[in-house]
């Protein structure tokens, strides 16, 4: 095991160093995933493959970071900033906001589900930094071992949990200001709801 995470560390400085990154900004990455809270806990190897495979970037307000329906190809760790989970709403002829998440953060669980799509779309509204996360790779890496793949499934499914819970509400308070109280029964004006 050691010898792997050995061997995904040395294989990522050489290619990183090779394509212009800096050990620098190698070992900052490095050090980024090991302290993200999705990934706390991982074993060494498995956080090996994944420090092997990540990638910088940052984003400025307003930018687009997923957009709807398109191809569904990466994971994003959020390590500062704040970014808005939106969806299109035809009633509202805009986007609706139905979460927002910040550091600490997963964002983008599409490309491990076919279609491999975007269900949402997600803008930052302040300056944000990521790590990406090659979902292909990653994918490959859970198919290798299938240890590291249970363990980001059991992650990746609390999010979806809390991401449904969070749209939930969202959707109760969208209904809630739009439209007035209505009865779910007739209403008898002698005897109340019948």
């Amino acid at each position: 095991m050691i010898l792997r995470q050995y061997s995904w560390s040395i294989v990522r400085r050489e290619r990183d160093v090779a394509f212009g990154e800096s050990e620098a900004t190698v070992k900052n990455i490095e050090r980024e995933v090991r302290s993200h809270p999705f990934l706390s806990g991982l074993r060494e190897n498995h956080l090996g493959a994944i420090c092997a495979e990540a990638k910088e970037v940052d984003f400025q307000p307003g930018q687009i970071i997923l957009r709807e329906r398109e191809p569904a190809f990466n994971a994003y760790l959020l390590t500062s900033g704040k970014v808005n989970i939106e969806v299109h709403s035809r009633e509202y002829g805009r986007e609706v906001v139905v979460d927002t998440v910040g550091a600490g953060e997963v964002l983008g669980w599409s490309w491990l589900f076919a279609p491999f799509c975007w269900h949402f779309q997600a803008r930052a509204i302040e300056p944000s930094h990521a790590i990406v996360l090659d979902g292909a790779l990653l994918m490959v890496r859970c198919e290798e071992d299938p240890q590291l793949g249970y363990t980001l499934m059991k992650r990746i499914t609390q999010t979806l949990i809390r991401r449904v819970e969070a749209m939930r509400r969202r959707i109760l308070e969208l209904n809630l200001s739009a439209k007035p109280m209505v009865p779910t029964a007739p209403v008898d004006e002698n005897r109340g709801h019948v």
